[in-house]
């Protein structure tokens, strides 16, 4: 797929360590999408690999995907979902500054769908590793894909890790503490999350810097929600589930589907492979075109309801 195919209006979406993510839209279905610019260095392809294996394989319909992937420019190029509505960050912000609050119904809906892209990654032994507002794209209307694979681990078996990723306030206590840990990490995150819907600020918000930060969050018991008649008994006790200091008493995500009312498959397939890193670009192509088959000759819009099957050698 030529890079000649989209037309670039300059808006910038977001920008890190290995690139740039910028907005274009495709000139034949005028269709936009979020293009994620990976520099090609040793950094970055490292990481890529597992990013690259969950958009490429996904059949989450909560977790975003790539549409298509190229190669310009010695960068790595991948269109993804669009998501027109921004990032949760900034919609809470936006409320914060307002005086506004979620209504418990959109925080309920929330909090489904991103159990089910946990319960997700999960099942595949992927620990996303730093979720947060502002990894969670508003795509459609109350319609939210959790983003941003660029430090998630896939794991083996029971298989823990100890390297300090993430974002500060929403690291669990085994990560703050440069202990092993496991996918209930990301629990502990979510928790954090769901707490900020209701009280528009991350639980440890008020903490001076990141050793008082530290402290907090292995010490202290997260700060009780003000408002209690604004949210439900209910409501409340998933955030006290979700942070529980300890790992092994925090829920987990299959079982918290389940206190959702979601069914689960459990015995899901593997839909995601490992990806081994290709060591040059011209393989990094020859792995493109393994999975992006001929997708650019597709007439029809991108969308969750038909998703390209993954081509395997």
């Amino acid at each position: 797929m030529p890079i000649s195919k989209f037309k670039f209006d300059g808006v910038l979406l977001g920008q890190g360590a290995y690139g740039t993510v910028t907005r274009a839209r495709h000139k034949e279905t005028s269709q936009w999408f979020a293009m994620k610019q990976i520099n090609f260095n040793a950094a970055s392809l490292a990481l890529i690999s597992n990013e690259l294996a969950i958009l490429a394989q996904n059949k989450c319909p909560y977790l975003l995907k790539a549409a298509y992937a190229m190669i310009h420019n010695h960068k790595l190029v991948l269109a993804t979902t669009y998501a027109k509505g921004g990032d949760l960050g900034v919609k809470i912000k936006k409320y914060l500054d307002q005086k506004k609050h979620f209504s418990e119904t959109r925080i309920w809906l929330y909090l489904k769908q991103l159990a089910q892209a946990i319960c997700y990654l999960h099942q595949h032994n992927i620990m996303h590793r730093d979720i947060k507002p502002s990894n969670i794209l508003l795509w459609k209307r109350h319609h939210i894909l959790l983003g941003d694979f660029g430090v998630a681990q896939m794991l083996r078996g029971d298989e823990l890790r100890k390297t300090s990723v993430g974002t500060p306030y929403y690291m669990s206590p085994e990560m703050v503490d440069l202990c092993k840990y496991g996918l209930g990490s990301d629990m502990w995150s979510l928790g954090c999350v769901l707490y900020e819907l209701m009280a528009l600020h991350p639980p440890f918000a008020s903490a001076r810097n990141m050793q008082h930060l530290r402290q907090r969050i292995l010490y202290t018991p997260y700060p009780p929600l003000k408002d209690k008649l604004l949210y439900s008994k209910k409501l409340r006790e998933h955030v006290s589930l979700l942070l529980q200091r300890r790992e092994k008493n925090r829920i987990n995500a299959q079982q918290l589907c389940r206190r959702l009312g979601i069914q689960i498959n459990q015995h899901q397939p593997c839909d995601i492979q490992r990806i081994s890193p290709p060591k040059t670009e011209k393989e990094w192509e020859d792995m493109i075109l393994r999975y992006w088959p001929q997708i650019h000759t597709a007439p029809h819009r991108f969308s969750f309801r038909r998703w390209w099957k993954v081509s395997r050698p």
